[in-house]
This record gives C-alpha cells, sequence and structure tokens, in this order.
C-alpha cells in the first residue's frame, strides 16, 4: 500500500469515527 492510499484511508477512518462520536 502506497503512502497516498494510506493517508485516504486513515483520513475516511478518521472521518468516520468522528461522525460517530459525533452522533452518539
Amino acid at each position: 500500500m502506497d503512502i497516498v492510499t494510506s493517508s485516504i484511508a486513515q483520513g475516511l477512518l478518521w472521518s468516520v469515527m468522528a461522525i460517530g462520536v459525533y452522533l452518539t
């Protein structure tokens, strides 16, 4: 996995986590 894909995946993961925390 290259760094660009890794960065995008990490960004999506943090976005999902942030939304999950915000909704609960």
